[in-house]
């Protein structure tokens, strides 16, 4: 027996091991293949409301935050990014109310853009410890440019070299503001070690031109699903 208990203990610490090593082989692998992008300050693993607003509804938590980010470029210019979320529970009424901001300022070209995003996440209890999280989403993006920081073609000069200071381009006027309304929807499901879901944006496919006459700059659909499982990996 004492035999046996010596050849089996190398076994279960070698066993063990692969399991660790293919664990954090795949940890690392999907980085590496995955491909994606996230805003310029936002982490979607940290912030999942940012794709799935029904997250503001997980464990009935109040909670508010801010994030700030600034992007130094050449000539002193700078693209700046501001998020704020904030979510409050009800409940006794078994919903939840979330808000979040994101805006971006470049001043290299005069853009500033902001979407605010309200959201209504509604609580159903399926199992003990199993919640259905679905939820609608209402947002209103703006978005303006400023023309007089832009070059045109008519502002450049073949002959003499120069930069022309004002531009009679027709579309210089058309440039200006762009507002649109954004509507979605999701869900999650979770429990204390695992969680799914998935959410809709752009429901509407709103256009985000800022003639409102070219239908190609409608947003598409986008389409995205989450997960995540919570386990010992040393027990």
């Amino acid at each position: 027996m004492m035999s046996l208990s010596l050849e089996m203990e190398p076994l279960f610490y070698y066993n063990n091991l692969k399991k660790k090593l293919l664990i954090y082989g795949l940890l690392l692998l999907i980085p590496l293949l995955g491909l994606g992008q996230e805003d310029m300050i936002i982490s979607h693993s940290r912030f999942m409301q940012k794709v799935n607003p029904s997250a503001f509804g997980m464990n009935n938590i109040n909670k508010t935050g801010v994030l700030y980010n600034s992007l130094g470029m050449v000539n002193n210019n700078r693209i700046e990014s501001q998020y704020f979320f904030g979510t409050i529970s009800f409940d006794n009424d078994n919903f939840s109310i979330g808000l979040d901001v994101y805006s971006l300022t470049m001043d290299n070209t005069g853009l500033s853009s902001t979407k605010p995003n309200l959201s209504y996440i509604f609580k159903i209890q399926l199992d003990n410890e199993v919640y259905f999280l679905p939820s609608v989403s209402l947002g209103f993006g703006s978005s303006r440019l400023d023309s007089g920081k832009l070059i045109f073609e008519d502002q450049l000069s073949l002959v003499s070299g120069y930069l022309q200071t004002e531009s009679q381009d027709p579309l210089a006027a058309q440039i200006g503001n762009s507002n649109y309304l954004d509507l979605g929807a999701s869900f999650i499901v979770h429990s204390s070690n695992y969680l799914f879901g998935g959410s809709i944006k752009h429901l509407n496919q709103p256009n985000i031109s800022y003639n409102k006459e070219n239908t190609e700059f409608s947003l598409p659909i986008r389409y995205s699903v989450q997960g995540g499982y919570e386990f010992d990996i040393n027990p």
